[in-house]
């Protein structure tokens, strides 16, 4: 006759249960691991225009400080996922993919520098607590993503507002926009284009204030 002894099975086994136990989690502790390898990496991605020029034979610049506003925007550009558009107009985001900074910060900052390398400007900078000016540029982004489909393209679309400080009131609003299309496939040809399309629009963008504080000289 065999003697079993309290905690042990017949077959011998001491505490089968705390050993099958100890299996499972190594078990899932394994899954987990071969999960976590499995995973893609992040990317980071940022716009980056290139300098401009200042052109010396341009006319002084306008007697006016500006001073660059927080840009509104949808949820979707306040997160720094990349986002994109399929036919069937369902919006989506890359989910390996991030930008380095919120969209809305990145044009905030690119405002300033399109506009201070523009040269029509007395000052350029950031609203912040203790800066002062003349003027209010503010904005709302409304895209700033990727169409996929047959001719995919990458896309913005910026509302610009100025806001007479002195005045209280706003005196100028305008919308800009542009679409370029991708050169090649997968998301860094979605990067370019979408620098592109941003260049072009931030210059229409500057070319726009110049012609408005010219037709409207400050007092």
């Amino acid at each position: 006759m065999k003697l079993v002894l309290p905690g042990q099975s017949a077959t011998g086994s001491l505490f089968p249960c705390k050993q099958a136990a100890l299996c499972c989690l190594l078990l899932l502790w394994s899954i987990a691991l071969t999960a976590c390898g499995s995973s893609r990496p992040l990317r980071y991605h940022s716009i980056d225009l290139p300098p401009r020029a200042h052109n010396q034979a341009a006319p002084d610049p306008f007697p006016v400080s500006l001073l660059v506003g927080h840009i509104a925007a949808p949820h979707i550009y306040r997160e720094n996922k990349l986002v994109y558009l399929t036919e069937d107009n369902e919006i989506h985001m890359y989910e390996a993919h991030r930008w380095v900074e919120p969209p809305t910060e990145i044009l905030e900052n690119l405002v300033v520098q399109t506009l201070r390398e523009s040269g029509r400007f007395r000052s350029v900078q950031l609203q912040r607590s203790k800066a002062r000016g003349d003027f209010l540029l503010r904005g709302r982004l409304v895209h700033f993503d990727e169409i996929t489909g047959p001719r995919p393209a990458a896309r913005i679309r910026l509302e610009a507002e100025l806001y007479d400080i002195n005045k209280g009131t706003t005196v100028w609003s305008q919308t800009y926009s542009a679409e370029e299309p991708l050169a090649g496939k997968g998301v860094p040809s979605m990067v370019a284009s979408l620098q592109h399309a941003t260049d072009t629009t931030l210059a229409a963008l500057s070319s726009g204030l110049a012609e408005y504080f010219s037709t409207h000289p400050a007092p």
